[in-house]
C-alpha cells in the first residue's frame, strides 16, 4: 500500500493515518505488529542507534541502508527522514531515486541549511533560501514516479519564526508540488500548530509530530483540524532505552534471576519477530530434495 491510497483511504473513512518512529527492521516490525498504519524511519532515531548525534553526520547511504532493513521486515508503507536532502536540488533528484528502487514509499525534507541540528536542540537552527528549497522539491518529483511521497517540513516554527513565516512557506511548498506539508513545533502547548492549521488555506494533506505536546490534542482533534497523518516520532527507541536500562541494572546488580527473565521477551518471541519459523519451513523444504551438484556427479 502507498501514501496516497492511504490518504484516500482515510479520506473517505475520515481516519488518521499513524506513523510510528522505528531505528530498524526488529522496531519496524514491532510497529507493525501493534496495528499502526504505516512506518517512519526516524533520522533522530537512525542515528542514536549508530550512537552519533542527530546533526547530519549520517548520510544518505546509513538512511538507506536502515530503510532497506525495514522494508525487508514489513509490509507497511515507509516514509524516510531525509534531513536536508543530503546536498543541494541537483543532488537529492539522485537520492531519492536509491530510496525509491529500494521499495520506499516516500521521503521527508526539511527546510534547514546543512548541516542541520536536530530541532530540539537550542541555536543553530537557520532556514534555507525560500527559493532553494522549493528546487529541492521540484528535483525530488521530477526524479520519482507518481506514487512516491514527497514531503516538505517546515521548521519556521523550530527557528523563531511566526505563524506568516509558516504560511507562506506552505503555500510556496504546494505550489512546488509538494505531495504533504509536516509542520513542526517544540512548543508544548501545541498553539503555534492549532493556529496554523486554523489559519493556513489548506492546499495539500498535514502532517504533525506531536512529541513535545503530546496532550494538546487527542487523534479525533486531530482530525476536525484537518490533520491527515500523525507521526509518533521516536517512541520504540525512547521506551527501549529506557526498559534496557532498567534490565541492566538489575542484572548488573544481582545477576539473572526468574523475576528478569519475566519482565523480558522470550527467545522464542525474537525467533518469531526474526521469521526462524520461515526459515526452518524453507529448509525442510528444500532438504526433502536431496543433495546436487556433489563430487560423485562429475565423473
Amino acid at each position: 500500500m502507498t501514501f496516497r491510497s492511504l490518504l484516500h483511504k482515510s479520506q473517505t473513512n475520515q481516519e488518521l493515518i499513524r506513523l510510528v518512529g522505528a531505528h530498524d527492521g526488529i522496531s519496524a516490525k514491532l510497529i507493525e505488529e501493534a496495528g499502526f498504519e504505516g512506518i517512519w524511519s526516524s533520522g533522530l532515531t537512525v542515528s542514536c542507534s549508530h550512537c552519533v548525534p542527530d546533526a547530519s553526520v549520517l548520510g544518505k547511504a546509513e538512511f538507506l541502508e536502515r530503510a532497506q532493513e525495514m522494508r525487508r521486515a514489513v509490509e507497511l508503507p515507509i516514509l524516510v527522514d531525509m534531513d536536508t536532502g543530503y546536498g543541494s536540488a541537483s543532488h537529492i533528484g539522485y537520492h531519492v531515486k536509491d530510496f525509491e528502487r529500494a521499495g520506499i514509499n516516500g521521503v521527508c525534507i526539511e527546510d534547514k541549511i546543512f548541516p542541520k541540528t536536530n530541532s530540539f536542540v537550542e541555536g543553530g537552527q537557520e532556514l534555507l533560501g525560500l527559493e532553494d528549497f522549493c528546487m529541492k522539491i521540484v528535483s525530488a518529483k521530477q526524479n520519482t514516479s507518481y506514487e512516491f511521497f514527497v514531503v516538505a517540513r517546515i521548521e519556521a516554527f523550530i527557528s523563531g519564526f511566526g505563524l506568516d513565516d509558516a504560511k507562506y512557506r506552505a503555500d510556496a511548498y504546494a505550489e512546488a508540488g509538494v505531495d504533504a506539508i509536516l509542520i513542526h513545533s517544540k512548543q508544548k502547548d501545541g498553539k503555534e500548530i492549532e493556529q496554523f492549521l486554523l489559519q493556513w488555506d489548506k492546499k495539500c494533506p498535514i502532517i504533525i509530530v506531536p512529541t513535545t505536546y503530546p496532550d494538546a490534542f487527542s487523534e479525533q482533534r486531530m482530525r476536525e483540524l484537518g490533520v491527515d497523518i500523525v507521526i509518533y516520532a521516536n517512541h520504540p527507541m525512547r521506551a527501549m532505552v529506557q526498559w534496557c536500562k532498567t534490565v541492566l541494572k538489575l542484572i548488573e546488580k544481582r545477576g539473572l534471576s526468574k523475576d528478569i527473565d519475566d519482565m523480558i521477551a522470550p527467545v522464542s518471541t525474537l525467533f518469531r519477530l526474526s521469521g526462524m519459523d520461515r526459515y526452518k519451513e524453507l529448509v525442510k523444504f528444500y532438504d526433502s530434495y536431496g543433495t546436487y551438484g556433489t563430487e560423485d556427479d562429475d565423473d
